[in-house]
């Protein structure tokens, strides 16, 4: 912030007239200027006085003056608290967070690897019954029994599949979304 324009906004908070270099002033106004005294503490605080005397010695060195073309009242001081912005979440708590959506992925993809798995093992084993006897129709009771049992297991692996789809693809990635988590956590 420019010299000048902290001593507009100062005026403006104070309600007085600042005489700011570059701007034209009268001979009247330099017959009128008082002065008022900036300086920070050891906390970042910034202050504002009216007397150079209520500046504490060890910043009077570095107290910046401000000029007004207005008397200034008694007890003007002033005490502005500086911005400081929100503390970023800390580096360790960031990491857990990562690495508790990126294990959430990494289940549902085991998930989904063992139940295409499983299925492809079943498939094999279905498809291996019949190519003996030709058909279904020519194959022995326990053999089309075994190949029922096969295909409600290959019914619960397909169901299995398309959760663990549907979990990595559009539920986690949504509560990830509203949890405010970077879409490139999921991508590692």
């Amino acid at each position: 912030m420019t010299m000048r324009y902290a001593a507009i906004v100062l005026s403006l908070l104070l309600g007085l007239s600042i005489a700011v270099p570059g701007l034209s002033q009268d001979d009247d106004d330099e017959k009128k200027k008082h002065f008022l005294y900036q300086w920070t503490d050891d906390k970042g605080v910034v202050h504002i006085t009216d007397h150079l005397g209520k500046v504490p010695e060890k910043h009077r060195s570095k107290a910046k003056q401000l000029e007004t073309t207005g008397p200034v009242e008694e007890d003007t001081a002033q005490a502005v608290t500086p911005f400081y912005p929100p503390a970023p979440e800390p580096v360790v708590d960031q990491e857990a967070r990562k690495e508790e959506w990126q294990s959430r992925i990494a289940e549902w993809k085991g998930r989904l690897a063992d139940a295409e798995e499983r299925h492809d093992r079943l498939q094999k084993e279905r498809d291996g019954l019949f190519a003996a006897w030709g058909s279904s129709a020519l194959a022995p009771i326990a053999v089309r029994q075994r190949a029922g049992e096969i295909d409600r297991e290959l019914e619960r692996a397909r169901k299995e599949i398309d959760e663990a789809k549907r979990m990595l693809t559009e539920v986690i990635p949504e509560e990830a979304r509203k949890a405010g988590v970077p879409p490139g956590w999921l991508r590692e």
